[in-house]
């Protein structure tokens, strides 16, 4: 039999269970309620995907509406599954669900439970380093880039960074039991954190980031799954001008438990002590950065009793202010129990363990003074002559005192001392020079305080009729280098281009996911280009303009590269045709000692054969090709394949030649059908790949990486179908067909 898998957007697995590295759990002699059903090894390794409304299956499940699911975990479901089916797909492959209540699964219960920080898996992440200290604590220190302009590390004047350490030290312990329902959740903690900010550049920016999620072990405590997990987040709101560093120092010490008997109740004991840190800031702006540290421990898959501490720091700067600069530290705390996984008749339950918020550092005099800095844009940057007008800017200038609007600048053009323009506020300026030759502009700033600071630019200004190429402004292109999640909604590339003579400009665009090979439009009169039915979900994509004027100039962009937001609709598509539906054929050649030849096709075996033997006696030979092809309709054209997989259940065996025998997957490039097609007119075919078959004593899974092939395919190239055949004197192979009676081989 053979099988072909393809996943959209996602790595591509079979049924087969993926190792843990832990035992699941046997609850196997749990008192179940009325129609709870605990699902075997064997069935819970059948499942395909998970969301939080339903469950794929890979073949038919044995479940109906109002059954409670309760299974172990594995690679598909790490926490276990307890959920309530509400439908049923008519294949009894598709279930939709909600999340189920121990006490809808379960007749009774009584779980005791004890979970410290070195329960949690090892983090291994980018700017994430973990040390477990004891068996109570661990540490995790962090060097996160949060936020970076234009996406270059290399470049760290435009950067939110995070570093420092999180200490977590103590234990979640507690009991719940049923019926009469009974939650004790016991929260003893110390925590300390050690965080830094440093914020450079011009920055607006707000997001909430997740920086990492701990999860533990699963642990099975009164027959029920328990795992704890520990998210970390961190939400930066930043509006800086300049640079700025900031960082805190808190120990938070928590002994507090909630518990529930037919009411709910709190004690709380919580001591905060917030250090700073030294402050170094320049310019205006507003900086807070607020770490999210979730501990929960989770019933199967939903949250049970948790605790959300939110310590932050809140930086303040106005040069034209008394104090000029504030810093601010709080934290804020919740306890939480989504009584949803616990019980039916319960509400949830949260409540405030802590909200402050106290000033601990402010400036202690007033800023000092220091020269303005300033900067010359040219425009155009080359190709001046002696008919330019050419623009030189100032606005770029900044001060750390007094407001932009109070600069002003003078202008030396000519590079002769003189100034060709006196103080005044910054702006646009124009000139046309008279003669060719280089010239050293000169660009004084001066702030209020009569402090200046001087700039220079080179000009070259060479002879009107020479042509000059076209020149790039990279800062409006879009998306931006190395864009990630690019919203394909908007699914259009834009750049800007200028040329130095004021020549009307053309472009070529080369944009594609091969480097080497990218789709080519030409002579686009629009520096931009809507690329709608391109653009595929959570695709690299490769671009570059070359921009062209009338006189045969010319240049070429840098390569950019951006991708494509996934917009998650990834789906995983078995394809695994019966009798009815595969389409699957033996075709075979026979010459005979006499000279008698014989020319077959085989349409309805329950195996297909690939040999090519040349006997040595005598001049027989024995040639037997497979094909074999899927109906791939159900693919939308154009989607995305990340992964499609050719699995074979067959075997081979060593041939007169004493090698290993080798197949070769090909590609057909003509039609044919099951039922007519024989030797002498099977369709020709493209070589894809060669496997190795090595014999094992009975009949394996061999498998063909075609999602390439498949990808092909779905972006409209005619589908063939696989071939299977051999080079000569090297195998004689049995391929199961679609026509074996076993249906999951």
């Amino acid at each position: 039999m053979f099988g072909i898998f393809i996943l959209a957007l996602n790595s591509c697995k079979d049924d087969t269970p993926t190792s843990l590295p832990y035992t699941p759990p046997d609850n196997s002699n749990q008192n179940l309620q009325i129609g709870a059903m605990k699902f075997d090894d064997q069935t819970s390794n059948k499942i395909v995907s998970t969301t939080s409304s339903s469950v794929s299956f890979s073949s038919s499940v044995p479940v109906t509406s109002g059954t409670v699911i309760i299974a172990n975990p594995n690679s598909k479901i790490p926490k276990g599954m307890l959920r309530k089916v509400l439908s049923v797909s008519s294949d009894g492959k598709n279930i939709s669900t909600r999340m189920a209540s121990l006490d809808e699964a379960f007749k009774k219960g009584e779980v005791k439970f004890s979970i410290l920080p070195s329960q949690l898996k090892k983090v291994v992440q980018e700017g994430v380093f973990e040390k477990t200290n004891s068996p109570n604590s661990k540490t995790y220190n962090l060097n996160y880039t949060i936020y970076d302009v234009d996406g270059n590390s290399a470049t760290s004047d435009d950067q939110l960074k995070l570093t420092g350490q999180f200490k977590l030290d103590g234990s979640i312990s507690g009991e719940v039991s049923f019926p009469p329902f009974k939650i004790i959740s016991n929260f003893s903690f110390s925590n300390e954190l050690d965080l830094n900010l440093v914020a450079t550049g011009t920055l607006r920016y707000s997001t909430e980031k997740t920086l990492f999620i701990a999860g533990g072990t699963p642990v099975v405590v009164g027959g029920i799954i328990l795992t704890p997990e520990v998210s970390f987040k961190f939400k930066p709101e930043v509006e800086i001008y300049g640079e700025a560093e900031t960082g805190i120092n808190d120990k938070i010490t928590l002994n507090s438990s909630i518990t529930y008997y037919s009411g709910w109740n709190k004690n709380v004991e919580l001591k905060n002590v917030f250090l700073a840190k030294p402050v170094e800031v320049s310019l205006n702006g507003k900086i807070k950065g607020t770490l999210i540290v979730e501990l929960a421990l989770y019933f199967y898959e939903s949250i049970g009793p948790g605790v959300t501490l939110s310590p932050y720091l809140e930086m303040e700067a106005d040069v034209h202010k008394s104090p000029w600069w504030s810093l601010y530290a709080g934290a804020e705390g919740n306890f939480v129990v989504n009584t949803r996984g616990i019980a039916s008749v319960l509400s949830d339950y949260s409540t405030s363990l802590l909200d402050t918020k106290k000033l601990i550092a402010q400036a202690d005099s007033a800023p000092v003074n220091k020269a303005p800095y300033g900067m010359i844009v040219v425009t155009p940057a080359v190709g001046i002559t002696t008919e330019t007008n050419v623009q030189f800017s100032n606005l770029s200038s900044v001060d750390d005192i007094t407001p932009q609007s109070k600069l002003v600048g003078r202008w030396d053009f000519e590079s002769d001392g003189l100034w060709d323009i006196d103080y005044s506020p910054l702006g646009l300026f124009s000139h046309k020079y008279s003669s060719l030759g280089t010239y050293t502009v000169k660009m004084e700033v001066k702030d209020e305080g009569g402090l200046t600071n001087v700039f220079t630019k080179t000009v070259n200004v060479s002879q009107a009729s020479q042509n000059h190429n076209p020149v790039f402004d990279y800062s409006k292109f879009v998306p931006l280098n190395f864009s990630k999640d690019f919203d394909k909604v908007n699914q259009t590339v834009s750049w800007f281009a200028s040329d130095p003579d004021g020549d009307p400009l053309t472009y070529d665009l080369s944009i594609g996911e091969n480097i080497s090979s990218p789709e080519i439009f030409s002579n686009l009169i629009n520096p931009y280009f809507n690329f709608v039915s391109h653009f595929y979900p959570g695709k690299k994509i490769y671009w570059r303009v070359k921009a062209k004027d009338n006189k045969g100039g010319s240049m070429e962009s840098s390569l950019y590269n951006f991708t494509v937001k996934s917009d998650g609709t990834d789906k995983m598509l078995i394809l695994q045709p019966d009798s009815t539906e595969g389409e699957d054929a033996e075709v075979k050649y026979f010459r005979y000692d006499s000279g008698f030849e014989s020319f077959q096709g085989v349409p309805d075996g329950d195996s297909i054969r690939i040999v090519c033997d040349i006997y040595n006696f005598g001049q027989s030979i024995t040639k037997r090709e497979a094909l074999l092809k899927f109906n791939i309709s159900q693919i939308s054209q154009n989607s995305n394949i990340k992964s499609a997989k050719l699995n074979l259940w067959g075997f081979g065996v060593i041939n007169y030649s004493s090698l290993i025998p080798k197949i070769s997957l090909v590609k057909l490039t003509g039609s044919w059908n099951e039922n007519t097609v024989t030797w002498t007119n099977k369709p020709s075919y493209v070589q894809l790949l060669e496997k190795e078959l090595v014999y094992e004593g009975e009949p394996s899974w061999y498998e063909f990486d075609v999602t390439s092939t498949i990808q092909n395919w779905v972006n409209g190239e005619t589908n063939y179908g696989f071939g299977l055949r051999t080079e000569e004197n090297t195998v004689s192979a049995w391929i199961y067909s679609s026509d074996y009676p076993e249906s999951s081989k």
